[in-house]
């Protein structure tokens, strides 16, 4: 009797950790900052997600895939672009604290000495930022698409270098990336295997 209430009790609790990620929606590559309440090394963005979603206190969350480091924030100020981080928040969409830009100075140009060669610097591609949300999909609006996407952040990266797209639904099963116009909210559908996004910075 006792073993069964156990498996029950792990059960539920399993449940309602796995609900919590398949129904968590985050931001790629942006940081939310704000107070900090706590926080987690060596846990999932799921488990970050979970763990905020459990907190009363905790507004948003933050979760560095590098570091494999979960931020928990009771307030959040604004959002600025962080490649490499995700971050979620409660609200809605239209709720969401606002962007901020940050200017990096640019070094002034030198001219060479005679004899030398001057040598131009490599320029990164930066990384778009998405709304993702998994098992859902918003049907129509579609405008194209690419084969051979390894990952929800590459599809982002795609739909973010695409001027005519706003949104985009990733099929991991066949690593195809679906490029869409704007998404209507109403037409939502859950979706199993499919992760949908929204891009928020380009």
């Amino acid at each position: 009797m006792n073993s069964f209430f156990i498996l029950a009790v792990l059960v539920s609790v399993f449940d309602g950790y796995l609900s919590s990620i398949l129904t968590c929606r985050y931001e790629s590559n942006v940081e939310y900052v704000g107070c900090r309440i706590g926080g987690a090394y060596y846990v999932s963005a799921g488990q970050c997600c979970y763990m905020c979603t459990k907190d009363p206190l905790c507004k948003a969350w933050t979760y560095d895939k590098r570091q494999n480091y979960c931020v928990l924030r009771g307030s959040s100020q604004y959002r600025r672009y962080r490649c490499g981080q995700m971050s979620g928040y409660k609200g809605t969409y239209d709720s969401m604290p606002p962007f901020v830009t940050e200017t990096t100075p640019v070094p002034s140009a030198t001219t060479p000495v005679s004899g030398t060669t001057a040598v131009s610097g490599t320029t990164t591609a930066k990384a778009s930022s998405c709304i993702i949300e998994f098992n859902s999909n918003y049907p129509g609006n579609d405008i194209g698409g690419s084969y051979n996407v390894d990952s929800i952040d590459e599809c982002c990266n795609l739909c973010g270098s695409n001027p005519s797209c706003f949104s985009f639904a990733y099929l991991e099963s066949s690593k195809y990336c679906f490029f869409k116009g704007q998404t209507n909210p109403d037409q939502r559908e859950d979706y199993d295997g499919i992760t949908s996004g929204v891009v928020t910075i380009r």
